[in-house]
């Protein structure tokens, strides 16, 4: 059990009185986090720094196997955002990392977002291409422009 922030350096141990070891390398830890989006947001919102790397490379696999449930997280972010700053972080981050994964399949529903909903809309305009594929990026600079 952890109470308090997790970081790129909380130092876990399992339930079941395994090895300890750096949070990041629990699985369970991540499907506990998918349990409840409460628990899952304040990884990204509200922080005044990065989120750890460890949640990064969940949401990462995330994005490449389960996109549906990457795409319900996002909703969640953007819902529960703060401020600005949170918005800028989900797109360059969240949003970003779907896009390179799961572009061709998701960038329509992040159009119709976008275009409903002004918060979800400023977050994609912190999305930088990267390996977003060209189609895609086309789309999505279309949906960040401002009305």
């Amino acid at each position: 059990m952890i109470d308090g922030p997790l970081t790129d350096f909380t130092w876990a141990k399992s339930g079941d009185g395994g090895e300890p070891g750096f949070a990041g390398f629990f699985p369970e830890l991540g499907e506990a986090l998918l349990l409840s989006m409460d628990r899952l947001v304040p990884r990204w919102v509200g922080r005044s720094v990065k989120p750890p790397h460890w949640a990064i490379g969940w949401f990462t696999a995330v994005s490449q196997e389960q996109p549906e449930l990457a795409w319900r997280v996002i909703l969640a972010l953007v819902e529960r955002s703060r401020s600005d700053k949170d918005l800028a972080w989900i797109g360059a981050g969240p949003i970003e990392t779907l896009l390179q994964h799961r572009g061709p399949t998701v960038v329509e529903r992040m159009e119709q977002q976008a275009r409903r909903d002004q918060r979800f809309k400023a977050a994609v305009s912190g999305v930088w291409r990267s390996s977003i594929a060209e189609e895609v990026w086309t789309k999505i600079q279309l949906a960040s422009v401002p009305n």
